[in-house]
């Protein structure tokens, strides 16, 4: 579990610092707080995924994918992680390189073509600081990303995973994760059931279908089979978040924008699955959120047998690139909310 983390230099953040960190943990605040960013920050320092800023809607401006993730675009910064995991202290550091990489790959007509790749990212892990670090490099061309000097991945690389907020669930990746859960690793498929239930009641079953060879759930109701993602936005996006949790046991699942998807009125029930589900598969949920209903459905939904595992973080900017994070609990949210004050 990750129990705290400093960030320098990354996106709007100058140096910033958050501790005592829960196992369930909502981050709120306002536009260009830096909500997502804590999520990203986590995720790279776990994954090393620098390519997943480049997935993330900036694959098609070479110049931007990397700078995205620099102070005003400025790659002339290091960016530096430190954290802390299981009482043990890592640090990773990002930097652009200025290293000029000779790519070999084959054309079209089967010829191998020899092409420099100039633009890239130094990648410095300490898996303990008192030792000298791992190093990778990690470069584009045109279209794909390309690891040079095979890093030396966290061994917490496979259990971290960060759901975004724009990028849809994959119904082959759910579909694929429902597989191999319920058959490798006897995942309980009713539990599974029982939580989609929330939004469905009239489920019956689930089932796994192949159409144009590829896997797809299905929802089974008296109505008949039905593509879970056609059951509505939230259940593909419930069963995501649900499997991902089960699968990243020990881990970490890092969710921007929980809310997205559930109707207000369920949000309490959702609360009540996410926290018993992340309690017995000992994984940490860090999510994001705009929304004061989830704060709500948390403080009404989480059981209080476990309550201590969970808090709530507002991030506010004092002035540019100078952040605090204001920390509430269930009692103090409840106190906060009957009040009717500020809390988002």
């Amino acid at each position: 579990m990750i129990t705290e983390i400093k960030i320098q230099n990354f996106k709007l953040f100058k140096s910033f610092h958050l501790k005592d960190l829960p196992q369930i943990l909502i981050i709120g605040g306002k536009n260009n707080s830096g909500k997502t960013s804590v999520l990203e920050a986590i995720y790279l320092s776990l994954s090393f995924n620098f390519g997943y800023l480049f997935w993330k809607g900036l694959s098609t401006y070479k110049s931007l994918w990397f700078r995205s993730a620099f102070p005003s675009l400025n790659p002339n910064h290091l960016i530096t992680f430190e954290y802390t995991r299981d009482n043990s202290l890592r640090k990773v550091q990002f930097r652009v390189s200025s290293k000029t990489i000779q790519h070999s790959a084959s054309s079209s007509t089967g010829q191998t073509v020899s092409s420099p790749i100039a633009e890239g990212v130094n990648i410095s892990y300490w898996k303990n600081i008192k030792n000298p670090p791992h190093r990778s490099l990690l470069y584009m061309d045109n279209k794909n990303l390309f690891w040079y000097d095979k890093p030396e991945f966290s061994e917490f690389a496979e259990k971290s995973v960060f759901l975004s907020s724009t990028l849809p669930p994959s119904l082959e990746e759910v579909a694929r994760n429902y597989s191999y859960l319920m058959f490798e690793s006897n995942m309980d498929s009713v539990k599974l059931q029982e939580t989609l239930q929330i939004l469905e009641p009239k489920l019956l079953s689930l089932s796994i279908a192949i159409p144009d060879g590829k896997p797809m759930i299905y929802g089974n109701t008296n109505l008949g089979k039905i593509p879970l993602h056609l059951m509505g936005e939230g259940m593909n996006r419930l069963a995501e978040i649900f499997l991902h949790i089960y699968k990243a046991r020990n881990g970490i699942v890092l969710i921007d924008e929980l809310e997205n998807g559930f109707h207000y009125s369920i949000l309490p029930s959702v609360w009540e699955k996410i926290a018993t589900l992340a309690k017995a598969n000992n994984t940490q949920i860090i999510a994001t959120t705009h929304s004061r209903e989830l704060i709500a459905g948390a403080v009404e939904g989480i059981p209080k047998k476990l309550k201590n595992l969970f808090q709530y973080r507002r991030i506010e900017k004092i002035k540019d690139a100078d952040f605090k994070s204001v920390n509430y609990d269930l009692d103090s949210l409840k106190v906060t909310l009957d009040s009717n004050l500020a809390i988002r």
